[in-house]
């Protein structure tokens, strides 16, 4: 048995392409993001594939939308994500490919 601490994987991403993760996988990524209440993300967006979005607990809001407990949330590429916690939250996040280096942010 393998046993690892979840607070060893860098902003919570646990599989993909990069060093950090219990599987590295060029083909997909899976993190588990924990948000505290007030936290606002950068404005960002993504090139390629989409990104998948399981809300596990707590309440968020993209852009004029509420995201609230059990709700799945889906960015498509160029979509631009810009997240803020109304409440703690707990995030279950499936990319369907993995590149570190696509990320980048947007003017709102």
């Amino acid at each position: 048995m393998i046993i690892k601490n979840f607070l060893h994987f860098k902003g919570g991403w646990i599989v993909g392409n990069f060093k950090e993760s219990i599987i590295d996988n060029p083909n997909y990524e899976i993190g588990i993001k924990k948000l505290k209440k007030g936290f606002v993300d950068k404005p960002h967006y993504h090139r390629e594939g989409f990104e998948y979005n399981l809300l596990i607990e707590g309440k968020l809001k993209q852009k004029d939308k509420i995201i609230e407990k059990n709700n799945l949330f889906i960015f498509e590429p160029l979509e631009v994500s810009f997240i803020r916690a109304l409440e703690d939250s707990i995030i279950l996040v499936f990319r369907n490919y993995s590149n570190p280096e696509d990320k980048f942010l947007s003017i709102q």
